[in-house]
């Protein structure tokens, strides 16, 4: 069997001597958890990489641009990057409820985005949202019935940010599921929360791949909104190729693996609906 990473295999000695005890044994344990996760999962991994840095080339593709009114947009899609990166770091470290939450920020980013490029006009009450003067047009606009304004004709991210808040963002049951493990005697009930760790591993599984999913969706609106200017780059186009082909390759793999019935291969269509957005609709739910 092979040998179990002791605390210097995983934690620099900086780590070891700056961190208490207590937090050193939390973030040695996540630590641990990500090298353990990409060695069993690097197909897994190879997914996200590849993502990453698809999307790194996209932004990078846009750092000069004459159109002034798709540069906040533009930064609004930086920042759901950074968000995915935060949030899948944290879910290959095991800690998929705080994966779901921070994910949740970046679908939210990205159909802010997205929303502003159909009417640049959105931007000024943006910005304006804090003036006295602004606070009715921007709750209009971008809170009141959010699925009609922000999230118009993006059903899926809609639908994404509708599961990743009840199952990450919000204090529901489905949120705290598989954290809770209760121990019964005759006489008392115990409880233990654990802050990671992944207590089935094929539940997990299949849920990380709808995560990794998502992040998908939001790359190709990123994509779409500036297809015009990216598509000229054939570096780009070929990189999205090849990950289409993994990611297929991908969710084959996984359906052959934990025995799950296939429900077709992923809509490529922007607006395309959401029932492919996993391997099986129960994965959508907390693990």
């Amino acid at each position: 069997m092979p040998k179990e990473p002791e605390e210097a295999d995983v934690l620099v000695p900086f780590e070891i001597a700056n961190f208490p005890a207590e937090y050193l044994q939390y973030y040695g344990t996540k630590r641990h958890n990500l090298f353990a996760i990409i060695q069993k999962h690097p197909e897994m991994w190879h997914y996200f990489t590849l993502l990453d840095e698809i999307l790194f080339r996209e932004i990078d593709d846009l750092q000069v641009s004459s159109d002034l009114d798709k540069h906040l947009p533009r930064a609004f899609y930086i920042n759901a990057h950074a968000k995915i990166r935060i949030a899948m770091e944290l879910a290959f470290q095991g800690c998929m409820q705080e994966c779901r939450s921070v994910l949740r920020d970046s679908v939210e980013w990205t159909a802010y985005a997205h929303y502003m490029m159909t009417d640049p006009d959105l931007q000024k009450i943006w910005w304006e949202q804090d003036d006295p003067a602004g606070k009715a047009l921007f709750h209009e606009k971008f809170v009141h019935k959010k699925k009609f304004t922000v999230f118009a004709g993006q059903d899926d991210l809609h639908e994404k940010f509708g599961q990743l808040s009840e199952g990450g963002s919000h204090p529901t049951p489905q949120s705290m599921y598989s954290r809770i493990v209760y121990t019964d005697t005759p006489t008392e009930r115990g409880m233990q929360v654990y802050y990671s760790g992944v207590p089935d591993e094929r539940a997990w599984a299949i849920e990380l791949f709808s995560r990794l999913l998502t992040c998908f969706v939001i790359e190709q609106t990123f994509f779409n909104d500036f297809k015009v200017r990216l598509e000229l780059d054939p570096t780009l186009m070929r990189m999205r190729q090849e990950f289409e082909i993994h990611k297929e390759k991908l969710r084959l793999f996984l359906i052959k693996k934990y025995k799950i019935e296939d429900p077709g291969p992923y809509p490529t269509k922007r607006h395309a609906p959401a029932t492919g957005a996993s391997l099986t609709k129960p994965a959508e739910t907390a693990i």
